[in-house]
């Protein structure tokens, strides 16, 4: 049964028109599962959804303003203390990509949390703070205690070596001017004397300290848009005034080893910059569009990189039965589903498991992404005929145990990887399909 105060939730609810009786139970009956977070499982089970919960939020925040409900109600939030958040949010200029990260860092917020948290942000435009004690995933008292805890007063000090740090040069040390409170609605206001260099080196700090794993760099009219990738979704950090564009866009193909004469054609490349004591690489890739060359970088970090099935986060039931899958001796499995959906990082995951002195583990990737440290990888180059399919006749040839085929693209290749898994080789490999039964037809469809 629900207590007294989740029943006056589901009361308002209902009396708004966005949840009915039958939907109710079923989402919160005696036989459901939930985690004591009334919103988060309504969310879930899909009894509610984010823009009606939105719309009944902003009815309630009409009501309360004019007291025409009591402080009883669960969603009541007192004003002065929301203000008192959003004060402690301005002096310590927190923004959403660092609350984020104290949040999950801390255990104060799982995953799960964190994705309902970004997908109703997405609907009501309010910054993350505010967002997570809507949800009641945290109190307000809380939200200002992690922001004290783990943010800095910004000091004289430190906003002299962000000027100092503007001024320079270096790759990777470089900073625009910090943004104002704008930064809550993911738009980066820029110094109007800011060059390309320093653009560019701010695009990827910021990146890094988001945690992105993709930058998109599109020019549109009348401003170059920026935008980060940030747990699956997509969200605009930055806008550029359309004469630095091409400016831009060279600094970063001259860091890539692009031909940046050549606009008219698709590029790929990669770049290293220093950021601290730290080296990051980027995977780099241009197209043409009508309005000019658009960027995007895959981000890749070696801290990203899983040291072990447990770091996944699955189901204790699901590693279990995973592990027993990569414990075989031969046989395939393979990892599906949509782009930045972490199927590399499961296949280096579970070759971290397998990654013992007595197997012998050859890879064949596009590009090799990662290197790790006893597992041989070789990279498929197309201009000199190195295809999967012709890397893993090879490697076939190599006395392996356990063989990781990056993707399996083609009928040529899919022929191949079956018959090294029939014919006694452990093969991992991954397929672009929306879910796991869909491998099947996949594969069927190549032939």
């Amino acid at each position: 049964m629900p207590s007294d105060t989740a029943q006056q939730v589901i009361t308002l609810l209902q009396t708004a028109g966005v949840l009915t009786p039958e939907a109710a139970v079923r989402a919160l009956g005696p036989g459901t599962q939930h985690d004591g977070n009334l919103l988060q499982t309504l969310l879930a089970s899909g009894a509610l959804s984010f823009a009606d919960l939105q719309d009944t939020l902003l009815l309630y925040g009409q009501l309360a303003d004019s007291n025409m409900l009591g402080a009883a109600s669960p969603l009541a939030v007192a004003e002065d203390t929301v203000d008192g958040v959003s004060q402690t949010v301005d002096e310590y200029r927190i923004d959403d990509a660092q609350l984020r990260a104290f949040l999950l860092q801390n255990g104060r917020l799982t995953q799960e949390q964190c994705t309902t948290a970004l997908q109703a942000q997405q609907h009501t435009g309010h910054p993350l703070w505010r967002t997570v004690i809507n949800l009641q995933l945290l109190t307000p008292q809380e939200v200002a205690e992690i922001i004290k805890t783990h943010g800095h007063m910004p000091s004289e000090q430190h906003t002299q070596k962000a000027e100092d740090a503007a001024a320079s040069p270096e790759p990777g040390r470089a900073l625009v001017p910090a943004a104002q409170p704008e930064v809550r609605q993911r738009v980066i206001a820029i110094d109007e004397t800011a060059n390309a260099v320093q653009i560019v080196n701010t695009i990827f700090e910021g990146a890094v300290q988001a945690r992105a794993t993709d930058i998109h760099i599109e020019p549109q009219v009348p401003h170059m848009r920026v935008r980060y990738r940030i747990d699956g979704m997509l969200f605009d950090v930055l806008t550029v005034p359309q004469p630095l564009e091409t400016s831009i866009i060279s600094r970063i193909k001259v860091l890539a080893d692009m031909n940046i004469t050549e606009r008219r054609l698709p590029q790929d490349g990669r770049l290293s910059f220093r950021l601290g004591e730290h080296e990051y690489h980027m995977r780099a890739a241009t197209i043409p569009t009508a309005h000019g060359e658009k960027l995007v970088l895959r981000l890749l970090m070696p801290s990203n990189v899983l040291t072990g099935l447990k770091q996944l986060g699955l189901e204790t039931d699901d590693e279990q039965r995973l592990r027993s899958l990569i414990a075989k001796p031969q046989g395939m499995i393979l990892v599906t589903g949509p782009i930045g959906s972490g199927k590399t990082t499961t296949l280096y995951a579970a070759l971290h498991e397998v990654n013992i002195l007595t197997n012998n583990i050859v890879t064949i990737e596009d590009p090799v992404e990662y290197q790790l440290t006893g597992i041989n990888q070789v990279e498929v180059d197309t201009k000199i005929g190195l295809s999967f399919a012709s890397g893993l006749r090879s490697i076939l040839r190599q006395d392996a145990d356990i063989l990781m085929v990056g993707e399996i693209r083609d009928v040529e290749t899919a022929t191949v990887a079956v018959r090294a898994a029939l014919t006694g080789q452990q093969l991992f490999s991954t397929l672009h399909t929306v879910d796991a039964p869909s491998a099947i037809t996949t594969l069927g469809n190549f032939g």
